[in-house]
């Protein structure tokens, strides 16, 4: 959960923005028939293949205008994250066996078959009479264990733009596709449309998906669910901490690992403490800020860093181009003057926390390394299981380590 690859590409599911279905008010131009992907025959690519265009850039550029807090690469990078995806290319031979042209771990286009398998029509979140087709990946190669579940909608068009279809991909279950939470919106379109109508397709889509965005970039950051007041507390002030909670889970962990002190025999709870405390003060952020505070309230975009109940710095932030030190983050620059925080690369809340980083330059920022927040009105029990789990990471690196040395 708090390994930085892991963490890079949730995708950001943070927008709270309305689904753009709404516009589809036209005739969609082929019916989906039966089980399987007769509607869906041919090739396709994304249009996040030309999103980069720089013949958007004045379409970005104008739409910015009108958005305080988004600079026209910020803005850029917000449509992008909406309509982008791994899978750069799709090819349909008519039944559900697909042919996906996808991005390996170095950001190399390859290309893997994967037969689908249909589950059914999902009618979408308040889009009567909308449906996605579902789809379940049959002896999924493991290249693509991230795409084990399929969802794709009728091949349709809006008043006269191209006829195109959207996708989602996804590990983790159909419902978490089909949910009126999730927000992406990855798109194709034929591999025989031209350049020049998918620019004005994603024209169009540059000036829809502005409406739609939260006018300030953190306010997922403020409202996430258990958060008071939008403030979040470093996890290394939490290894930090001491509880009854915490207490527990020192004796639950002399336990787990009883034998394999590197020094012999078991671990005590002295040493377990000062394992914790030494890990929590080289966590990023350690020792300068203790919390975090967003305010989004009337169109406000501020970030307050506090260190413990001393403010130490505040500003209003606005959203940049993606920042090449962890790109899948949405970039943040402080419109204040700052020695510490000019640049924060955030990702959005999810499963209870949140990742970080920050510095007045891309160096600065790879040294502070990557941080994580969770929300800091937190009870005691979920803090002592953040605790846990952050110590066990470390525990078992320690445990690994000795053993490899032997």
């Amino acid at each position: 959960m708090f390994n930085k690859k892991n963490g890079i590409r949730l995708v950001l599911i943070f927008m709270t923005f309305a689904m753009l279905f709404t516009a589809c008010k036209s005739t969609p131009a082929s019916k989906a028939v039966g089980p399987e992907m007769a509607a869906w025959k041919g090739e396709w690519i994304s249009i996040s293949t030309i999103a980069e265009s720089e013949k958007l850039d004045s379409a970005y550029e104008e739409t910015a205008k009108a958005m305080p807090n988004y600079s026209a690469g910020g803005l850029k990078d917000a449509v992008n994250k909406i309509y982008s995806l791994p899978v750069l290319a799709m090819k349909a031979d008519g039944t559900n066996l697909l042919t996906l042209s996808i991005l390996d771990k170095n950001k190399k286009s390859k290309t893997v078959k994967c037969e689908y398998k249909f589950e059914g029509k999902v009618e979408m979140p308040k889009q009567k009479g909308k449906f996605w087709y579902t789809f379940k990946a049959v002896n999924l190669p493991k290249e693509l264990r991230a795409f084990r579940f399929l969802v794709i909608t009728e091949i349709h068009f809006h008043d006269n733009e191209v006829a195109h279809w959207h996708a989602r991909f996804g590990a983790v279950s159909m419902e978490a596709l089909t949910s009126d939470s999730q927000k992406v919106l990855p798109t194709f379109v034929s591999k025989k449309e031209s350049e020049e109508k998918i620019i004005e397709l994603l024209k169009t889509k540059i000036s829809e998906t502005a409406k739609n965005l939260p006018v300030a970039p953190f306010s997922a950051h403020e409202t996430f669910k258990d958060v008071k007041d939008g403030k979040w507390i470093n996890l290394a002030n939490v290894m930090n901490m001491e509880s009854e909670e915490i207490d527990a889970v020192y004796e639950k962990f002399i336990k787990k690992y009883a034998g394999q002190n590197p020094k012999g025999g078991d671990f005590t709870k002295e040493e377990l403490q000062k394992m914790a405390k030494d890990y929590g003060n080289k966590m990023a952020g350690a020792g300068i800020y203790s919390h975090l505070q967003f305010v989004t309230k009337n169109g406000k975009n501020k970030v307050i860093f506090w260190n413990n109940n001393e403010k130490i710095f505040e500003s209003e932030y606005i959203r940049i181009s993606a920042n090449k030190i962890n790109p899948g983050f949405m970039a943040i620059e402080a419109k204040e003057k700052t020695d510490a925080f000019k640049t924060i690369i955030c990702s959005p809340p999810h499963y209870g926390h949140m990742h970080m980083l920050y510095g007045n330059s891309n160096e600065e920022i790879e040294k502070n390394g990557f941080g994580t927040c969770i929300p800091a009105n937190s009870s005691a029990k979920t803090m002592a299981g953040m605790f846990a789990y952050t110590l066990n990471l470390k525990m078992n690196s320690v445990i690994k380590n000795n053993k490899q040395t032997k």
